[in-house]
C-alpha cells in the first residue's frame, strides 16, 4: 500500500510530456475512464472507488477529486482549471454532465458537517451525505462554492465568488453570497 503511494506521488510529479503520457496511462488503468483521450496536469490527484470520467476531460494543476466512499460521474469534454476541489469523500453522489466549464478554485462538495447537537463538538457528530447535479453546458467561474443537495440547470453561469446552496434553474446567470438569479442566457 505505501509503495503505491510513492508511486502515485512520482507520477503527480513528472514533468512535460513523458509525464502527461505516464499519468494517463496510469490514471487510465487506475481509474474507470471511458477513453485515452484526456489530458492531467502534474501535482493533480484523484482518488477513488466510485469514479467514472468521459472521454476529452482536461484538468490542471493541484486538481483534487476524492471519492472514497461516495460516488462520482463527470461527463464528456469537462475542463477543470486550477485548483479545483471535486469531493464526495465522505458520502454523497456529485454528478457533472457534458461540456461544462470549471474554474480555478471552485469548491464541489456532496456531504457536509452535521451541527445540530450542541453538547457535542462539530467534530465528533459525523456528516450529512448529500447530492449534487451540474446538467450540461455549465460555466462555474472562479472561487465559486457549491454545497450539497444543489441541481444546477443546463446552460446555467455561476458568477464568479458566488457561493451556491439551492437550486439553479436553466439557462440561469447567478452570482452573489447565497448565489441568486441575476440575468438570463
Amino acid at each position: 500500500m505505501e509503495f503505491l503511494s510513492w508511486l502515485k506521488l512520482f507520477i503527480q510529479l513528472c514533468p512535460g510530456r513523458i509525464g502527461s503520457y505516464v499519468r494517463r496511462l496510469f490514471i487510465y488503468l487506475d481509474l474507470n475512464i471511458n477513453s485515452v483521450d484526456f489530458n492531467i496536469m502534474q501535482f493533480t490527484y484523484i482518488e477513488g472507488d466510485s469514479l467514472l470520467i468521459g472521454s476529452k476531460f482536461s484538468c490542471e494543476r493541484f486538481c483534487n477529486i476524492y471519492c472514497r466512499k461516495g460516488s462520482i460521474k463527470i461527463g464528456v469534454n469537462v475542463s477543470l482549471n486550477t485548483n479545483v476541489t471535486i469531493n464526495s469523500d465522505l458520502g454523497g453522489r456529485i454528478i457533472i454532465g457534458d461540456n461544462c466549464l470549471i474554474g480555478p478554485n471552485v469548491v464541489i462538495r456532496s456531504a457536509e458537517h452535521i451541527y445540530l447537537d450542541k453538547t457535542l463538538p462539530i467534530c465528533l457528530q459525523g456528516h450529512a451525505e448529500g447530492e449534487i447535479i451540474i446538467e450540461d453546458d455549465v460555466w462555474i467561474c472562479a472561487n465559486v462554492v457549491i454545497t450539497s443537495n444543489v441541481h444546477i440547470g443546463k446552460g446555467a453561469i455561476i458568477g464568479a465568488g458566488a457561493v451556491v446552496t439551492k437550486d439553479v434553474p436553466a439557462y440561469a446567470i447567478v452570482g452573489g453570497v447565497p448565489a441568486k438569479t441575476i440575468l438570463w442566457r
